[in-house]
């Protein structure tokens, strides 16, 4: 269950980086029904809420990129 969750926080990230869609969005769509749990679980995972990695990447600081999940099990996303 906990590598499941984190797999849903790890698609939630491309999600923050390339789409306008608001923190509640993402979370349903990463399968989270409350936005409030997803932000805490976000923030648990990569050391930030959701709103602060996205304002990171919008202001042209860069994220230390911190990936709790081991390199097997990351979601290869093609854009």
């Amino acid at each position: 269950m906990k590598t499941l969750a984190l797999l849903k926080l790890q698609s939630s990230r491309p999600l923050l980086m390339r789409t306008n869609l608001s923190i509640k969005e993402v979370a349903v769509r990463c399968g989270f029904e409350n936005p409030f749990y997803f932000s805490r679980r976000f923030s648990q995972a990569f050391g930030c809420s959701p709103t602060a990695f996205r304002d990171q990447l919008h202001s042209g600081k860069p994220f230390p990129a911190k990936n709790p999940l081991p390199l097997d099990l990351t979601p290869r996303a093609r854009w």
